[in-house]
């Protein structure tokens, strides 16, 4: 919940009111936590969230085309479209920029895009990619720490939770003007 707090408050310093979220299915409590976030970030504030700016996927690759352009259109095609955009899957955010660019519209000058984790597979996106992080490396010291203890018949904390962290890169910028009033198209 507090990575999507944070990423949300920096698109919010930035002039984005108009946030999209694109995430798993809440079946998962991950994602139902990061889902809940959203809301009551939005509620806090008295921000509407416009339907089409949500989306659930399950399993989701975007390397379909038909899909792709659903997707786009859902988000984007209509009248009042979102300024920025959190992509919280493993290769949401890479897939998405992919797509905005595909229809004409650039990263972080006409939607920003806030990831979760980095794209494996995508070495400039993660040195660019403004995105939630989680301590992976604190995660595994700690998992091994309490394995350890558990082989060594110690007793073990049953509940550690670590904190994510936003890192800011390139793929987040200010909402236009007229963006930032309206939601509408830039």
């Amino acid at each position: 919940r507090k990575g999507i707090h944070d990423a949300l408050k920096h698109l919010a310093g930035l002039g984005h009111r108009h946030i999209a979220i694109l995430t798993d299915s809440v079946r998962s409590q991950d994602a139902a936590q990061r889902w809940q976030a959203y809301l009551d970030f939005h509620a806090e504030r008295g921000w509407m969230i416009m339907p089409h700016w949500v989306a659930h996927l399950e399993d989701w690759s975007i390397d379909d085309p038909v899909l792709e352009n659903r997707l786009f259109e859902r988000f984007f095609g209509g009248d009042q479209r979102p300024t920025a955009l959190l992509a919280l899957g493993s290769n949401y955010a890479e897939d998405m920029i992919r797509v905005v660019r595909k229809h004409g519209l650039r990263v972080p000058e006409d939607v920003s895009v806030v990831g979760f984790d980095l794209p494996p597979s995508n070495p400039r996106l993660q040195r660019d990619l403004t995105a939630i992080l989680q301590p992976i490396e604190r995660m595994g010291r700690e998992s091994l720490e309490l394995l350890i203890r558990r082989i060594q018949g110690r007793r073990i904390k049953v509940h550690t939770v670590l904190e994510p962290v936003l890192r800011v890169g390139v793929t987040t910028g200010k909402a236009s003007a007229r963006s930032r009033e309206t939601g509408a198209k830039a």
